[in-house]
């Protein structure tokens, strides 16, 4: 059995994103008999505000379903734009590094990961494999640099991006492996300089002991006083830039006065508030917040159609984590994204796709959805099965191994 140190800014009892899977690996590696833990902060997301019970000022450690975690310090702002949006990660890396540094002496891993975003943890990774010889892997979730330049999260001259984007070649191709979640990814990582043979794609999967199709109707239906004739569009998960959830909110708008349909969303984030101003002036909307992991499937059954919309410029450098729970909810897809995209490509007649941005065409695809047949359930199905957690956790299990015991 292994020894395995996971480095992550996200973590249990976060129920959504990179924190998701991040503790049901650790978790699932644990239950193998591996020896892991797991450096972390405070748990904050969706909203970047720390949870109840939790810190951001303080050092704590806690034992969670056989995971050793400790918890380092963070600097936290809810708006996460501009500087914080560099400050916040930066803050973690920093406070985190001297855990990591002694928890690598002391216990000798075999493994240490390092999950990204954040890539400021990276260089501290590197440094405590040399200090005790284990073999780094980097699980590149989201290209951090990628995104918060797309979504204008940062706004920063051109040779300050190109000395970000030439620290991210140095540090990436310096791990033993790298682990991404799609073809696109790793395409961008090969450009960047990491040696194809040194990539692995495992998607992102699903417990579809927890979510699967119901034979009823979801009780979320009579809790929330939603007719069974009502067409529900769902969106769950983070409420920010690069979700593009204004586009959904126009839409709202626009649909406003055909009583058939309801938008649901359930959430926290950066935009939360400017959805709680359009939820108060809408009659079609209904907003919620993050619904508990143990409801989870009831409530992904709530939908008629789940709506996925994204910002162009980052469609296609995030595989979205919430595509799994689409699927294995069973219910109908409409997804803003490219046609020549991966996601496009992953789906193909499983989902309906309108360009990004396009309020319009969102519009005319509920509208034709309504009264359509829903013929892609078996497709949905198939998709669902190349996430199936039961396949993709056993599969990162043997990326993690390879010359580690």
């Amino acid at each position: 059995m292994a020894k395995i140190i996971l480095c992550c800014m996200n973590y249990r009892p976060e129920i959504i994103s990179t924190g998701k899977y991040a503790f049901e690996l650790c978790e699932y590696m644990a239950g193998k008999g591996h020896a892991v833990e797991v450096i972390t902060t405070v748990p904050h997301y969706p909203g970047w505000k720390s949870f109840a019970g939790y810190s951001p000022f303080k050092y704590m450690s806690e034992k969670m379903y056989g995971v050793r975690v400790w918890r380092a310090p963070m600097y936290l702002n809810q708006k996460a734009s501009g500087i914080a949006r560099l400050l916040m990660p930066l803050s973690w890396s920093l406070f985190s590094a001297p855990i990591l540094l002694a928890r690598a002496a002391w216990t000798r891993p075999d493994v240490i990961i390092s999950v990204q975003p954040t890539i400021f943890a990276a260089p501290f990774v590197l440094l405590a494999s040399r200090l005790c010889g284990a073999r780094t892997v980097q699980h590149v979730q989201d290209l951090e640099i990628d995104t918060a330049l797309a979504v204008g999260h940062v706004r920063a001259g051109g040779k300050l991006v190109r000395f970000a984007h030439a620290m991210e070649r140095w540090i990436m191709q310096r791990f033993d492996s790298v682990v991404t979640i799609s073809a696109q990814m790793r395409a961008r990582l090969i450009a960047k300089g990491v040696s194809p043979e040194n990539i692995a794609i495992v998607r992102n999967w699903v417990d579809t002991s927890v979510i699967r199709p119901l034979d009823r109707p979801s009780c979320y239906r009579t809790e929330l006083g939603i007719s069974p004739e009502t067409f529900v569009v769902q969106y769950s998960g983070q409420m920010g830039r690069k979700q593009a959830l204004h586009i959904l909110i126009q839409a709202a708008e626009r649909m406003a006065g055909d009583t058939r349909f309801m938008f649901v969303l359930a959430g926290n984030g950066p935009m939360r508030a400017e959805i709680e101003q359009a939820n108060a002036r809408l009659p079609n909307m209904r907003l919620l917040e993050l619904q508990p992991t143990e409801r989870l499937g009831e409530f992904l059954n709530l939908a008629d159609c789940h709506i996925l919309p994204q910002d162009v410029d980052v469609s296609e450098l995030v595989l979205p984590s919430k595509l799994g729970g689409m699927l294995a909810s069973g219910k109908r897809m409409l997804i803003t994204a490219q046609e020549d995209s991966e996601l496009a490509n992953f789906l193909g007649s499983a989902a309906t796709f309108t360009p990004p941005g396009e309020v319009d065409a969102i519009v005319r695809a509920l509208s034709a959805m309504i009264d359509a047949p829903d013929t892609s359930n078996a497709l949905r199905a198939e998709r669902t099965r190349d996430l199936d957690a039961t396949t993709l956790l056993p599969a990162f299990e043997r990326t993690l191994l390879v010359h580690s015991e």
